[in-house]
């Protein structure tokens, strides 16, 4: 519940009081497993939560959890490294950006899927996750012995 506190207070930039959305939310979550999508829109137009911050305040939101994320890795790289593996499952976020700084910090520990991760990005149409993918390709094989030219 913890968990879904934060996040809603992420989005909405202040406490929502997620406990009283439960029930609702646990209604969403049986009608968009069930596939109805309407049905699940329906259930959310009628939470009333509250406004949205503007378009600018998300920037903030996503620099508040790529924060975390540098922090989080930071205390896991600085027990022991093999504990930044708690960090595979980001690999999968459907946020590039995530993806990317995920497996630039992983790419010590688990370098196939790392740099697998970085060659699929390094392209993409998220300038900041493209520019930290071929960055850190760049850095890697160069360190490596690698081709480094392909990514200069």
């Amino acid at each position: 519940m913890d968990e879904l506190e934060y996040v809603l207070g992420l989005a909405f930039d202040q406490s929502v009081g997620a406990v009283r959305y439960l029930p609702a939310l646990e209604g969403i979550a049986r009608a968009l497993n069930a596939g109805d999508h309407a049905q699940a829109m329906l259930r959310t137009q009628l939470l009333n939560l509250p406004r949205l911050p503007e378009e600018e305040a998300y920037t903030d939101i996503q620099d508040k959890g790529m924060k975390m994320l540098f922090a989080a890795s930071g205390i896991l790289e600085a027990s022991r490294p093999d504990r930044l593996l708690a960090l595979a499952p980001l690999l999968d976020d459907p946020d590039p950006g995530v993806r990317s700084d995920t497996a630039g910090r992983m790419i010590g520990v688990i370098p196939e899927r790392a740099v697998a991760m970085l060659e699929e990005l390094k392209d993409s149409d998220h300038l900041e996750a493209a520019r930290t993918a071929r960055t850190t390709l760049l850095s890697y094989t160069m360190r490596t012995g690698g081709d480094w030219l392909r990514y200069a």
